[in-house]
């Protein structure tokens, strides 16, 4: 599943949520044949920075993300995103590479 879909299933889940049509995630999983789980971790996607999610409708900075990139989890900040996410995160993660083998 591409990121830009799983960002409408995300919202989509969390506008039915916001009003009433599900009462909780587990209604979500039940309707939808998922795991309660599952909807939990894609329901995180909702808590992206409007910036960053602007951006991969978009295809622009943060294009090259994809699902993948959030199975750790999605920082709370904002800030925090932009520096995980943002497009020098590999660069960055090569540098602490770098550093801790010296």
């Amino acid at each position: 599943m591409s990121l830009i879909t799983a960002l409408a299933k995300t919202y989509r889940w969390q506008d039915q949520l916001e009003s009433g049509q599900y009462r909780d995630l587990e209604d979500i999983a039940r309707d939808n044949k998922v795991d309660r789980s599952y909807v939990g971790r894609f329901l995180q996607l909702t808590s992206l920075a409007p910036d960053i999610v602007e951006s991969i409708l978009e295809g622009t900075e943060y294009s090259e993300l994809s699902l993948r990139d959030f199975r750790k989890g999605i920082p709370f900040l904002w800030e925090e995103q932009r520096r995980v996410f943002g497009p020098n995160r590999n660069s960055e993660n090569a540098a602490v590479a770098c550093n801790d083998a010296t």
